[in-house]
């Protein structure tokens, strides 16, 4: 029987494979002995959202306070048109470290205008 602090770097003296199905037999065991609870949504992380009752299987409105999207951005029109925009001019992300082609012109332009947003001098 396994616990998390079994698999800490410095007690489990094997190599990464053996590590590794170990790991998995915890995770097996651990979701037997106690199951992972997880929250389903219906909707976008954001200020509301639809959680599906495991209970009864309906989707009820919360008050979320788990989101990172403190201003509700994520949602907003602009944003989502900005978003597309990204999307149909460079795919799904930079595919590379900033040091082999990864940085794009968009990281470098939010890099120069950053400070602009928040009112200070660039640099």
């Amino acid at each position: 029987m396994y616990t998390l602090r079994d698999f800490n770097i410095d007690t489990l003296p094997i190599n990464a494979s053996d590590r590794a199905e170990q790991f998995q037999q915890w995770l097996a065991q651990s979701e037997i002995e106690n199951p992972v609870y997880w929250l389903e949504s219906t909707s976008a992380v954001q200020p509301e959202m639809n959680i599906i009752d495991t209970h009864s299987g309906k989707p009820h409105s919360f008050i979320s306070f788990i989101s990172n999207d403190y201003l509700g951005m994520s949602q907003h029109p602009e944003t989502k048109r900005a978003g597309h925009e990204a999307l149909e001019t460079y795919g799904t992300g930079a595919c590379a470290s900033p040091m082999i082609g990864g940085y794009l012109n968009i990281h470098s332009n939010w890099n120069k205008n950053l400070p602009i947003l928040q009112g200070k001098r660039q640099h």
